[in-house]
């Protein structure tokens, strides 16, 4: 028996012991480096999208910042966090208040439990009836009952309970300071996105109608050679096949573009009706190697904000199981009571009317049917999910980093290949123009090296747009840009 209880007491004092410790966060093994590395000697700027140059880019960007409604409501949800650590601060001082109660009563003549009965503790003296004998005790007369008296309680914080909540409330501060940071930089990458694709969508619309102008004239070329029997239908039909889908292809992207400049405005906080773009930056422009952080060592990966965020909900949930272990333990408080109470106000604060009492207590659950047993298998279920949610996490954003990296790099030799071919088909137009100028070939031979031509430019500005929506997304999966 001797060593059960000694045993349940080394139990008790291990678990008491924990409670004043910070919880565990499990160390994550990871790569030392990125499987898909780059090298690169670009000195680019921690606010990255200043790294295009780009006056109307900033413009943007700052306008989101300062007007996107996601990102105001996740400021705001900081301030809200905030509080809840300076409302669980404060259980950590007494709980003072002042109270006045006045009562106009009569009491039973065969009642014993009348407010005078308690004079001795309250200070109110026993009055009898003028003219009579009768005591307090047995006065049926109405008369008055009037209090005034500092209250103050507290609980003593013995299991460190109190002060876990304070620390489980710091923690969720951190993590949605870090969820606001989530938010920051999914704003960031869609503003940048969207200003980029609407751009692209320009220099595309241009060229499909260039496109759409020589397709119209090598219909009306074959039209007249069909007439005259120089070519057969399948030719005409084809030049035509050719022209209506470039139309097809010109309505979809105004389609496009209207939605892209519509999802701009939501960004920056403005109504479509109200917003008013036009684009103008060059893709082409930009050397895209010199845009790639240097090196990207794999510590890099730690400013991430859904790494901080998982992070601090392990802190979070591991201050809930401490917060719910602690009641298993008994609970101490400290209460009293100093004021004057009397039936009149004439010399109301008077030393015959003063009362005081003070005292303190333990409380102990003994049988509450498994309730604390459950709530504190659940908060250690949360903990344990939160600790897996949080490896999860640095796995998946090893894959996302790795994923935009060997993105770019397979863009860029994609790109190369698109540029060697722009220029090749380039090299043809001109020789197929000076052969028409010189009578060696037909107009129609011209027509379709121009198509040729400005069909490769079409595949080369895509192409452009996707290796800069990788850069972007490279800066998104490494937490870029939040200082």
């Amino acid at each position: 028996m001797k060593k059960r209880l000694c045993c349940l007491g080394v139990f008790f004092v291990l678990n008491a012991c924990s409670l004043y410790q910070k919880p565990e966060v499990p160390a994550v093994s990871t790569p030392k480096a990125y499987k898909y590395s780059l090298v690169s000697t670009s000195h680019f700027k921690n606010n990255w999208w200043e790294n295009f140059n780009d006056a109307e880019l900033n413009q943007l960007i700052n306008l989101a910042l300062k007007n996107n409604y996601d990102y105001l409501i996740a400021l705001k949800n900081i301030n809200i966090a905030q509080t809840y650590v300076a409302q669980n601060a404060a259980y950590l001082y007494p709980q003072v208040s002042v109270n006045y109660n006045a009562s106009r009563n009569k009491n039973s003549l065969n009642s014993s439990n009348n407010y005078f009965n308690n004079s001795a503790v309250t200070g109110v003296s026993s009055v009898g009836t003028a003219g009579s004998n009768t005591t307090a005790l047995g006065n049926t007369n109405a008369f008055t009952a009037q209090q005034a008296f500092l209250s103050t309680s507290y609980e003593l914080d013995v299991w460190h309970q109190v002060a876990n909540t304070v620390n489980q409330a710091e923690a969720n501060v951190a993590a949605t300071e870090a969820q606001s940071h989530v938010i920051k930089l999914i704003l960031l990458s869609n503003v940048v996105n969207t200003y980029f694709q609407i751009n692209a969508a320009d220099v595309n619309l241009f060229n499909l109608k260039q496109q759409q102008s020589a397709a119209f004239n090598l219909v009306q070329l074959y039209q007249a050679q069909y007439r005259t029997g120089l070519i057969d239908i399948t030719t005409l039909d084809n030049a035509k096949n050719q022209l209506e889908g470039i139309n097809a292809d010109i309505n979809q992207l105004q389609k496009q573009r209207e939605i892209l400049v519509n999802s701009l405005a939501y960004l920056v906080g403005a109504y479509p009706e109200n917003f008013q773009y036009q684009g103008h930056y060059s893709l082409g422009q930009q050397n895209l190697a010199v845009l790639v952080p240097k090196n990207l060592p794999s510590q890099m990966l730690n400013m991430r904000p859904d790494i901080q965020e998982s992070y601090a909900q392990v802190l979070s949930f591991g201050y809930g199981e401490k917060i719910n272990l602690a009641n298993f333990f008994p609970s101490f408080s400290l209460t009293g009571n100093l004021g004057y109470a009397s039936s009149s106000l004439v010399n109301f604060v008077a030393g015959d009317n003063l009362f005081w009492n003070f005292g303190t207590g333990i409380s102990q659950y003994l049988l509450d049917f498994g309730l604390r047993k459950s709530m504190y298998q659940a908060a250690k279920l949360q903990y344990q999910t939160a600790v897996l949610h949080y490896k999860d996490t640095v796995v998946h954003a090893f894959t996302e980093v790795d994923d935009a990296l060997v993105a770019y790099q397979k863009d860029q030799l994609a790109l190369h290949a698109d540029r060697n071919h722009y220029q090749n088909t380039h090299e043809q137009l001109l020789s197929a123009y000076a052969q028409y100028q010189g009578g060696l070939a037909d107009y129609s031979t011209y027509l379709n090296s121009r198509l040729s031509l400005l069909q490769s430019s079409y595949t080369l500005t895509n192409q452009q747009l996707a290796t800069v929506l990788d850069v972007v997304q490279i800066y998104q999966t490494l937490g870029l840009g939040l200082n």
